[in-house]
């Protein structure tokens, strides 16, 4: 079953991302704008070369995958006029709320498998950090997006780049 939000649900969900991740340690800009990141240490870069923002959008996209559920059917609003955000990822999907919440854990085994770090956070937020990248999953219901249909959730990744320099 494919289900349609609306933009403003979109950026809702990448704005409550967005704060959870600061909490993890990322920062906005001075005038409030995306995160970026501080330039990057000898060291972080040659750690993180070869860990770039197209190898987290595809390992994202195989956890999707692996929990049983079509990445092509989610949305992303990191991908503006065919250029994507250098410094983050998302992907939402409304999905039947059963699929989600079978798929989040099936979600966070996979990042595991692929070598992502679980960081504890609280609310039924995942967290998990690889290299300078911190991701926060979660599947909310229509309890807190009124948008949502009864009987669906909407199943939320935000990767963001945190620079420790």
């Amino acid at each position: 079953m494919y289900v349609r939000t609306k933009l403003p649900t979109a950026a809702a969900i990448t704005v409550a991302g967005a704060a959870a991740l600061a909490l993890a340690g990322c920062t906005a800009d001075q005038e409030g704008g995306a995160a970026k990141p501080s330039a990057p240490s000898r060291s972080s870069t040659a750690a993180a070369g070869a860990f770039t923002r197209d190898t987290v959008e595809q390992e994202v996209r195989e956890a999707v995958r692996r929990a049983g559920i079509d990445p092509d059917r989610g949305q992303t609003t990191t991908t503006r006029n065919g250029r994507k955000h250098p410094t983050m990822v998302d992907w939402a999907v409304a999905a039947d709320t059963g699929e989600a919440d079978r798929a989040l854990p099936a979600i966070g085994a996979e990042l595991e498998r692929l070598g992502w770090r679980r960081q504890p956070r609280d609310g039924g937020l995942l967290g998990y950090e690889k290299s300078d990248w911190h991701l926060v999953a979660t599947a909310m219901g229509k309890d807190k997006l009124a948008e949502l249909h009864d009987g669906d959730s909407m199943l939320s990744l935000i990767v963001m780049h945190h620079s420790p320099d």
